[in-house]
């Protein structure tokens, strides 16, 4: 070994990164299952913290309470559940727009146990701030794309803030979500009733040429309904 050279030591630091991303997925990973048992009030670091094999501390090391680590668990499953959704109908079209829209409930009907915590917590009145945000963005993540495109276009009313209409959208689907989730609407009537909230809500901010084409998926999903218009296959997935 040359004069001034140093052995080295560990493991490769690409190694070590790695390692670190992993064990804070399956951190997060268990966090999300923990509050899907026991709701946020009965939510444990300890629990969490023994299902991990790790020390409490670190937990609290990486997320400084209860709180911030369980907004960090909504927002890691919120960007891995947008970055595996795939759309088939044309971009910036109505009928995408529905699809992007929805999809995301069809899809979690497998999770519903792990919704339902997140809606409880989403609607309680004195949910954290970071908490109730990062369940939002989830939602805002959803159909931003499509207001946007409308406000670039120049077919939203002058009445209307892009930045309010993207908001009100996603309360919306969340007050849809939650009664899903508490029993009150059925699978189907869930996504039928996000679709036509959201295809109503948004005729009524758009201009008059912008108008027909909500007004032919609204049609079509009232005549012939949601698969018509997503052409969705008999399990739900799109074809």
């Amino acid at each position: 070994m040359e004069q001034g050279e140093t052995k080295p030591t560990g493991r490769p630091a690409s190694y070590a990164s790695t390692n670190m991303i992993e064990r804070r997925h399956r951190m997060l990973e268990l966090a999300r299952e923990h509050i899907t048992e026991v709701g946020f009030e009965l939510f444990s670091m300890s629990e969490v913290a023994r299902r991990a094999d790790v020390a409490k501390r670190t937990l609290y090391n990486a997320w400084r309470s209860k709180e911030h680590l369980v907004a960090a668990a909504i927002a890691e499953f919120s960007q891995e559940r947008s970055a595996e959704l795939r759309t088939v109908q044309p971009f910036g079209t109505v009928a995408w727009a529905v699809e992007r829209y929805v999809a995301p409930t069809i899809r979690a009907r497998s999770i519903k146990g792990y919704l339902a915590a997140m809606m409880a917590l989403y609607h309680a009145p004195g949910v954290d701030p970071e908490i109730w945000q990062a369940i939002h963005d989830s939602a805002v993540k959803t159909h931003r794309g499509w207001i946007e495109l409308l406000a670039e276009r120049g077919d939203l009313i002058d009445a209307v803030r892009p930045e309010d209409l993207i908001d009100d959208l996603a309360r919306m689907k969340f007050a849809l979500v939650h009664e899903w989730c508490r029993g009150r609407m059925s699978d189907e009537e869930s996504v039928r009733r996000q679709a036509f909230s959201l295809l109503t809500l948004v005729r009524g901010a758009v201009r008059a040429e912008a108008q027909p084409d909500i007004d032919l998926v609204l049609e079509r999903l009232r005549r012939d309904g949601l698969d018509a218009v997503l052409e969705l296959s008999g399990d739900g997935t799109a074809i």
